[in-house]
């Protein structure tokens, strides 16, 4: 499994204190860093993948790393750049790494929001007081939130022209196109700060009290 994290141009100056964030919080994690963002450089220790084209064009940054850098059946945990890990269950994301190399099983969500409809302990034979089933016929069955996908699978549910917002309220009428169950777990096992909110940075303080000076975003140095 690789932790793919995309971000765009507006939010770049977010990834040191993201990046610093997720190494505190899981600092022997094993799974690859990779961030994917449009064209302004990234001040991190990892791989990043750079796509130009608007900020906005979420769908078509997604689709085109899927086509140019992923493999039918790896895993991905996706992430946004600006989700700011205050908590993490490695535990669970463990167990639900390990259901998604099951092959009828093609995500689980971390951060049940909105949470599971339903149960898959007998269809699965999963925990059912860890996990539960999304429905595809429901609103945000596709949500990003932090979850674990196979990459091909989330880029059939998008496209190129969709936003973040799109991507989630059209994708989900697209998720009966992934063959496999989608779950979520009952509690979160990512618990985060959604530093920007409509563009603008929200949780200065925080970041202030919990991040380094040097890997500190734009606002938190006294910056627009």
């Amino acid at each position: 499994m690789k932790i793919i994290t995309f971000t765009c141009d507006i939010y770049a100056d977010a990834i040191p204190a993201y990046h610093y964030l997720w190494n505190k919080a899981w600092p022997d994690c094993p799974h690859e860093m990779i961030y994917v963002t449009n064209s302004k450089p990234l001040t991190v220790d990892a791989t990043v993948h750079y796509l130009k084209g608007k900020d906005i064009e979420y769908g078509r940054r997604l689709r085109k790393f899927v086509s140019l850098h992923c493999d039918d059946n790896e895993l991905g945990l996706f992430m946004m750049g600006d989700y700011f890990v205050k908590g993490l269950n490695i535990s669970l994301v463990e167990q639900a790494r390990e259901l998604c190399e099951r092959d009828q099983i093609a995500h689980c969500r971390l951060r049940p929001m909105p949470p599971p409809q339903g149960s898959a302990h007998r269809s699965l034979k999963v925990d059912d007081k860890l996990f539960g089933l999304v429905d595809k016929k429901r609103a945000y069955a596709l949500s990003l939130q932090p979850g674990i996908w196979r990459p091909k699978d989330l880029g059939k549910c998008v496209r190129d022209t969709w936003g973040p917002w799109a991507c989630e309220v059209q994708g989900s009428k697209n998720t009966k196109r992934v063959t496999g169950a989608l779950l979520s777990t009952r509690e979160s096992a990512i618990t985060h700060l959604n530093y920007y909110k409509k563009g603008k940075p929200i949780g200065v303080n925080w970041v202030m009290d919990n991040v380094p000076g040097e890997f500190w975003p734009r606002a938190a140095k006294g910056g627009e």
